[in-house]
């Protein structure tokens, strides 16, 4: 009996309130046994009667039937059936979302993709290197995958990596690298019909390097890859050599297996324990003196029968510790936490909770169950969204009828048309606010002439135009008929200057000519330095006073006109010589006139005003200048486009077409330098004398709207001074640009979040932040939508790109953008990586969208629904970007100024916000005075705008 107490003890004592645990079920099999045992004695030795005989046997089979369900809750089968349940899901996943390093990092904790990414970081940087690389890899010619082989006989890294007759493997690599990508899976045992999806997530693990090799893919003509060739199948050709090599050690050296999926699968079906032991020990939950035990056998990786029961006792410790009463304590503490938010939320004391009935408390809990909390993000996204559409379109609504240039009954004084950037959104309004005679519009800012342009001292052609764009057009700069002698000198001398650069470029770039040039030219470097950093206004005035001294320049203009000469180093494998003919001139002219609605009216003047962006010391100025541009600078496509249209053979045809140019208007292009503020014109010296009074009021207009704009710029900047004097806001913002040590040069896209289709009347005198992309349409000259239709499919793309850009980079700046800037090194010229050794970041910085509120983008078309819908069913890039709600488009109809939201997989329905009176007031200055975050639209009315400060700080 005292046995059978002991036993009973132990029993009670691990009985939990569901289960028993091994321990005990063990000792309850042992009484079940002692009882048999028992019964047996007592029935030979004859000491009981029939009826307690039969009573006994019944409660034995009470215990019987009590232990075999007993034995169905036993915590090593329940336990190993969780680790088959989980072993079966892994090797599902095994070729579709899951590779052997991941696999093998979740069971070893070696990271053999972070080894690989290392290796392939330095080839490819070696390979795709355009200029920055003092030593270059040989034989690149022969493309990446040849060029590998020919130099991986001599890396004895492979060597110290321990990696076993890897020269034997490297020799016996096909010629072909897609032959080699096949034979490395059939090695691993990947299923053929998983091959695209397991090759996809080896290139997941570095997506800035396979997509810099993509990009090259898309672009065959791109001068380095004709000449350098790689590919995508030969990245994963050399990944997947040195990984597989890598994977084969480690099972080899741990199990004594093969890599193949089905080996493995196989193994740990007959080795539940361990898989077990091995995924609970990295995944890092563990207590201390679990993990302790757990990393002491997996080091000692036992086999055998003494091997399977070590496995099995740890496996079975760590699964009575996750169900230990520990947790449910937890998880009813954690309801208990829940529900105590959810009263404070609701307004609930604590007595209304006590009165709840239990199934009333668990309807609440059960209300927060049924939204989880990955559910809260889209939620709080939609209202986010929502909260600025209704600000924008009461402000819209509040100022129909209001704005200028619904029609133009009268000749504007003149007109300047700039990028959609919605950067421009502010100095659009400043112009406006000077003198509302003024008419701005927008459009997008290559203007239509899509070109391989040449400067005079660029030494290759590059394409201004969008990305999706091929431009077969080149156009240069020249010099004018009289510069020739002066033409003579600059180049020459310009020659010297490259020839001094490239130099001392190369001298400092070698390891050993670097160690003397540091003793020769040291101090004196200091001095640029100092000055960038202390006196940037100063320095830069300087070096372009030297500059202009000792290269002097040239007065240009641009060789717009056909001629069958051949473009100078062209790298169009087809070309159609220099220029556009006529024809071709009057067609971009009319496109461009039409998509702005500017086929009448035409003031005297009109400035195409290109953008771009300049500022020291930032490897993401691209990212700042025209995307329309294709991240280049688009000033030469506005001079471009004046030049065409000054031509008195385009106008001709043009009025043939119903756009009547009048022989006083003439075109200016411009260039305006979104981070510095400063307006650069083009061929001033070829406007009429009979302008030149008017022109000089418009730049002096255009030079204060460039201050003002620099003025509610500085509001934003935490170094900037506030609501300063004109001169002084622009001091500091021209300052930033030639800081050396500045991040936030300016903030770029960072405002966007909405874009407005329409005649400038619709946002002209808004108040509307920078935060618009202002894109002119006049629905009354496009009955049909063929303009609006030309407009969505050019604009819509790039203004959700720029949007989606931002928005990612600012969720997950980490992940999706590149974070901060403070680690970023410039990479081969053609990226950026963090410190020495990393991917290709890419995305935005985080010192670009620090301000940026993620939200997709409002876009507001001027047109009725009908029009919309035609659109909509022929194009199925629209009807991507609406469908999967990547923008949200609202309809504004032209007569009833009506606003209609598209609803996904609904359509149109009518906007119900209710229309509130806005602030209305003298000029912006007056409403963003004192305000540094973003603002509420506002109403401006400018009879009597702000006079002109021109004073000093």
């Amino acid at each position: 009996m005292s046995e059978a107490g002991h036993l009973s003890a132990i029993v009670l004592r691990y009985l939990g309130p569901t289960a028993l645990n091994r321990r005990g079920l063990d000792a309850l099999e042992a009484l079940a046994r002692l009882q048999t045992t028992s019964l047996e004695d007592r029935t030979r030795n004859g000491d009981m009667n029939a009826e307690q005989l039969q009573e006994l046997r019944r409660g034995q089979a009470r215990c019987a039937d009590l232990s075999a369900q007993l034995r169905n809750r036993d915590p090593r089968r329940r336990m190993l059936a969780f680790a088959e349940r989980m072993l079966d899901k892994e090797m599902e996943r095994f070729g579709r979302d899951k590779s052997h390093s991941d696999f093998l990092l979740e069971l070893t904790g070696d990271d053999l993709s972070d080894t690989v990414n290392r290796y392939m970081i330095k080839r490819c940087a070696a390979f795709l290197d355009e200029g920055l690389a003092a030593w270059r890899m040989p034989g690149r010619g022969l493309g990446f995958y040849d060029a590998w082989k020919n130099l991986a006989d001599s890396d004895y890294g492979f060597d110290l990596n321990g990696l076993p007759a890897w020269r034997d493997r490297l020799h016996h690599l096909p010629a072909l690298a897609q032959d080699a990508v096949i034979g490395h899976l059939h090695d691993l045992g990947v299923k053929e019909q998983h091959w695209g999806t397991y090759l996809g997530r080896l290139l997941t693990q570095l997506p800035g390097w396979a997509g810099m090799i993509a990009w090259r893919v898309s672009r065959p003509a791109y001068p380095p890859q004709q000449v350098q060739p790689v590919d995508l199948i030969q990245f994963l050709a050399v990944r997947l050599f040195y990984e597989t090599l890598l994977i084969q050690k480690v099972c080899r050296s741990t199990w004594q297996l093969d890599p193949d999926v089905e080996t493995l699968h196989q193994y740990f079906r007959t080795h539940l324990a361990e898989f077990f032991v091995r995924r609970a020990l990295h995944s890092g939950d563990l207590p201390e003196f679990l993990t302790r035990q757990a990393r002491t056998l997996a080091a000692q990786s036992p086999s055998g029968d003494e091997g399977v029961n070590r496995w099995t006792i740890l496996a079975d410790m760590i699964w009575a510790h996750r169900q230990s009463g520990a947790v449910a304590h937890e998880s009813a503490l954690g309801g208990a936490w829940r529900l105590f938010h959810l009263a404070q939320f609701l307004g609930l004391e604590a007595g209304e909770i006590r009165a709840l009935a239990p199934e009333e408390r668990d309807r609440l809990l059960g209300a927060l169950d049924a939204f989880p909390g990955t559910a809260h993000g889209p939620v709080w996204l939609g209202a986010y969204e929502r909260h600025y559409r209704e600000e924008v379109l009461n402000a819209l609504a509040n100022n129909r009828g209001r704005g200028r240039w619904r029609t133009r009954d009268t000749r504007p004084r003149a007109q300047i048309v700039f990028c959609i950037d919605e950067r421009e959104e502010a100095i659009h309004r400043h112009v406006e606010e000077i003198d509302p005679g003024y008419e701005t519009l927008g459009a997008a800012g290559f203007f239509g002439v899509a070109m391989n342009y040449r400067g005079l001292d660029d030494h290759e052609t590059t394409p201004l135009c969008p990305p999706v764009i091929t431009p077969v057009h080149h156009v240069a700069e020249v010099a004018r008929p009289r510069e020739t002698e002066r033409l003579e000198t600059h180049r020459r001398r310009a020659g010297w200057y490259d020839v001094a650069h490239n130099t001392y470029w190369e001298t400092k770039r070698n390891a050993v000519s670097a160690y003397f040039l540091l003793d020769l030219v040291g101090l004196p470097q200091a001095l640029p330095l100092f000055g960038k950093v202390l006196a940037p206004h100063r320095y830069a005035r300087a070096v372009k006073t030297i500059r202009q001294r000792v290269i002097p320049p040239v007065r240009t203009t641009l060789a717009v006109n056909r001629t069958d000469e051949p473009p100078p180093d062209s790298a169009a494998e087809h070309h159609t010589g220099l220029g556009f003919t006529v024809g071709e001139q009057a067609d971009k002219v009319e496109a461009m006139l039409r998509n702005l609605g500017l086929t009448y009216g035409f003031a005297r003047f009109v400035v195409f005003t290109g953008h771009g962006s300049l500022s020291m010391n930032n490897p993401h100025e691209s990212a700042h200048d025209c995307g329309a541009c294709g991240g280049k600078h688009g000033g030469p496509n506005g001079r471009a486009f004046a030049a065409l249209a000054n031509r008195p053979e385009v106008r001709a045809l043009l009025r043939e077409r119903g756009i009547d140019i009048p022989d006083d208007t003439w075109f200016v292009g411009a260039m305006h330098n979104t981070c510095s503020e400063e307006y650069t014109f083009y061929d001033e010296e070829d406007i009429p004398a009979t302008h030149r009074k008017e022109w000089t009021t418009l730049t002096e207009d255009l030079d204060e709207a460039r201050a003002r704009s620099a003025q509610e710029r500085c509001r934003r900047f935490a170094s900037a001074p506030k609501d300063a004097s004109l001169y002084r806001s622009l001091l500091h913002i021209e300052g930033r640009s030639m800081d050396l040590s500045q991040v936030r040069p300016e903030w770029g896209h960072a405002t966007n979040a909405c874009a407005v289709v329409g005649r400038r009347s619709i946002t002209q005198g808004v108040f509307l932040d920078r935060r618009a992309f202002v894109i002119s349409y006049d629905p009354s000259q496009d009955p049909g939508g063929l303009i609006l239709e030309r407009i969505l499919l050019a604009v819509g793309p790039v203004g959700a790109g720029i949007n989606l850009e931002y928005y990612f980079s600012t969720v997950d700046n980490v992940r999706w953008g590149s974070d901060t800037k403070v680690p970023h090194n410039v990479c081969g010229m053609i990226g950026v990586m963090e410190g020495a050794m990393s991917d290709l970041r890419t995305g935005l910085p985080k010192q670009m969208v620090e301000v940026h509120e993620p939200m997709r983008l409002q876009l507001i078309v001027e047109s009725p629904v009908a029009i919309l819908g035609e659109i909509y069913g022929r194009q199925a890039a629209i009807r991507e970007l609406l469908d999967n709600a990547w923008v949200h488009l609202i309809a504004m109809d032209p007569e009833t100024g009506e606003f209609q939201l598209f609803v996904p997989g609904v359509g149109f329905v009518m906007w119900e916000g209710s229309v509130t009176p806005l602030a209305v007031v003298k000029s912006s200055f007056d409403w963003y005075k004192g305000k540094t975050d973003f603002l509420a639209p506002a109403l401006i009315d400018p009879q009597r705008p702000r006079p002109l400060d021109r004073g000093g700080a």
